[in-house]
């Protein structure tokens, strides 16, 4: 018998902590989360291990990412599907951004500068971030919490804080009521990269200025232990402290460095070593990486004593929305946000669609944040939604320079609330050596899902088109360029296919004179289709216009892929056209023209061309560029041009600096014509 009590006690004291808990009573115990930006994602890896031992907070309080990850699993979700969602959130995407973000009218022209209209002027637009795109985000990943919550952050799966800071009085602000995902967006508000958050009488921004660690304020809250997993160790690395994004990263950290709080002998803490990531590095590598952390932090720490409780239920959601009351925007906007969500009185509540159209809205230009703040309702839900737009008016401008083209310049300016109406309207003035401009845009009203916008578009230019004749006496191809006057009208729908793709269909009317050769007038039709990649990105872009003088079709397009450091981009260029006038040929590669060639040394009526680039860095800010490439040109024949197939490759360097890109290169043809290149900026 003392043999086999021997055997069960060594058998009861093997068993997990989660089995051996069972008998210890009830217990308060609340989950701390930190701050840290991307740091905060090893806390998916702290929720992992709590869930596989049946530890279960009785209260969340998060501060910045710590809120967000504190939300999602506050909401009911188990530790693996907040690992899910977090891997669906782009959020590499949304934080890579170092490029201003410009409206549509203006996107071809690639702005380095927008300034926008504030309360109390214009403001330098903040490039960090596409910060409609992360609104979007919180409020889509946050949705089921947010209509389980309905005001009242009591009322979710497991009771939830988010920690802001008054950015008057510097002092904290634990936000209990409200929208969820907004409360959550003000709780991540890192100054230099998000505007902060007016919520009541305050602005808020990141809760990790005031308490990073919020360990007193959930204390406050009454729970008998913490568990505070703590991920606020600086970066030692110095080595990007000269780019942008590294300063910036530092700068952070800097500004969320306070002094550890005080713990209690009943509390345990977990940190994560996870000193050597960027604050704002999102990548799924790291993100695999972050995790393991938090998980080995936490198996190493002492959780025995905790005691385990079942997971709560999933929340019940409301089914039927009863009242809609819109605030913020105007008039025009209700309608346009009410189709996109499908909001209205007595419908039922689809929360996929409301998530399409939190993530449409986010991914267009009119509106800076959709914020639901749902609340009760009785056994249904009553929506307040607040709609946050883009600013009204803004001014943006650029300069770009090839040694090859020269050098041009532009600045535009925009009302989107234009005579006090819904309309939209822009003008841009382009100079530069071979091309001067003057363009309109109009838009009315503003664009909702399925809903066609009419657009009117003007466009005045003189240009001196730049063509060459080869002739066998000369060593070379001779440069000539024949002076056009162009003036363009089209009227016509844009609508939003979903997403960031677009199409616009318009009525067409020209009119162009070139020197010696009288005045020309045309009418047709014309469809442009894109898909909205961001600046720098390959993406889709179509042009077809038919009319009684030419037909004319354009199309190019690119995918790219990222293996570690090294950036991949596979481009292509496809040209088609019948009795075009000399400025609309096509010059072979484009204004980046063909490696080793000059811009339009080669035109047609036919163009076909397939580049891989290859962009890797050596020492920050300057990156090796390789590009191959392969293409031709022809006038007549069939769809795929006759001409001779060019070959050609390219070897650079390329620097971020503040007025953008600088690019020099070297580029080669297999017929041994070469070029140098110096380019700064892109081309538009």
């Amino acid at each position: 018998m003392p043999r086999l009590l021997l055997v069960f006690f060594i058998l009861l004291t093997a068993l997990p902590a989660r089995v051996r808990a069972q008998s210890c009573g009830p217990a308060s115990t609340a989950l701390v989360l930190s701050g840290g930006g991307a740091k905060g994602l090893a806390h998916i890896g702290v929720l992992r291990v709590l869930d596989s031992l049946g530890i279960h907070p009785d209260l969340i309080v998060g501060t910045s990412m710590g809120a967000m990850i504190g939300a999602l699993y506050a909401s009911g979700y188990t530790a693996d599907q907040v690992d899910s969602i977090a891997r669906a959130m782009p959020m590499e995407k949304a934080f890579g951004r170092y490029e201003p973000t410009a409206p549509l009218p203006f996107r071809s022209l690639h702005p380095m500068l927008v300034w926008e209209k504030r309360d109390h002027g214009y403001a330098l637009q903040t490039a960090t971030v596409r910060e409609s795109e992360v609104n979007a985000m919180i409020s889509r990943s946050l949705l089921q919490g947010n209509l389980a919550a309905r005001g009242d952050f009591d009322s979710l799966p497991i009771p939830f804080r988010a920690v802001a800071t008054d950015l008057e009085t510097r002092g904290v602000v634990v936000l209990a009521r409200g929208d969820l995902a907004h409360a959550v967006r003000a709780s991540l508000s890192v100054p230099l990269i998000f505007r902060p958050v007016p919520v009541g009488d305050s602005l808020l921004i990141d809760g990790g200025l005031a308490a990073n660690i919020p360990v007193s304020e959930a204390r406050a809250l009454g729970p008998r232990r913490l568990i505070v997993s703590d991920v606020t160790g600086s970066q030692t690395d110095t080595a990007a402290l000269d780019t942008p994004e590294g300063l910036l990263a530092r700068l952070v950290d800097f500004l969320f460095q306070q002094s550890t709080p005080r713990v209690d002998s009943g509390d345990v803490w977990i940190r994560p070593d996870v000193k050597r990531f960027k604050p704002l590095e999102f990548t799924p590598r790291i993100l695999d990486t972050l995790v393991a952390l938090g998980e080995a932090a936490t198996r190493a720490a002492n959780l025995g004593g905790f005691c385990t409780t079942p997971a709560p239920a999933p929340p019940v959601l409301p089914a039927t929305v009863a009242t809609v009351h819109w605030r913020g925007g105007i008039h025009g906007d209700y309608r346009a946000v009410g189709k996109t969500l499908g909001l209205a009185s007595g419908t039922q509540v689809d929360t996929a669609a409301l998530g399409r159209g939190l993530e449409e809205l986010g991914s267009g230009e009119w509106y800076r944040g959709i914020w639901l703040d749902p609340g009760p309702a009785g056994d249904q839900v009553s929506f307040s939604p607040l709609i946050v737009p883009e600013p009204s008016r803004l001014a943006a401008g650029g300069i770009a320079y090839s040694s090859d083209l020269g050098g041009r310049v532009w600045l535009g300016v925009m009302d989107r609330a234009l005579l006090g109406s819904s309309a939209q309207g822009s003008v841009a003035i382009i100079a530069g050596q071979l091309r001067q401009e003057l363009a309109f845009d109009f838009r009315l009203p503003k664009q909702a899902a399925g809903r066609a916008v009419p657009v009117l578009g003007i466009d005045l230019a003189h240009e001196n088109v730049r063509y060459y004749v080869t002739d066998s006496t000369l060593p070379s191809p001779a440069q000539f360029s024949e002076p056009v006057n162009e003036a363009t009208m089209n009227l016509g729908v844009a609508q939003s296919l979903g997403g960031a793709w677009s199409i616009e269909i318009s009525a067409l009317g020209s009119t162009w004179a070139e020197h010696g050769r009288g005045a020309h007038l045309t009418g047709g039709v014309a469809a442009a289709l894109g898909d909205g990649a961001p600046d720098g990105e390959p993406g889709l872009n179509a042009q077809y216009s038919l009319t009684g003088a030419y037909t004319r079709l354009a199309i190019d397009g690119g995918v790219s892929a990222k293996v570690k450091q090294l950036k991949m981009a596979l481009t292509g260029r496809y040209g088609w056209g019948t009795d075009l006038p000399l400025q609309l040929t096509f010059p072979l590669g484009g204004t980046d023209a063909f490696p080793g060639l000059h811009y339009a040394e080669v035109r047609g009526d036919r163009e076909a061309m397939v580049k891989l680039s290859l962009v890797h860095p050596i020492v920050a800010p300057v990156s090796i560029l390789l590009e191959g490439a392969t293409g031709q040109v022809a006038t007549g024949g069939g769809a795929v041009p006759g001409g001779v197939w060019w070959v050609g490759g390219r070897a650079g360097l390329e620097a971020a600096t503040p007025l953008g890109m600088v690019r020099v290169d070297y580029g080669m043809t297999r017929d041994n014509m070469s070029l140098v290149t110096v380019r700064l900026g892109r081309w538009f």
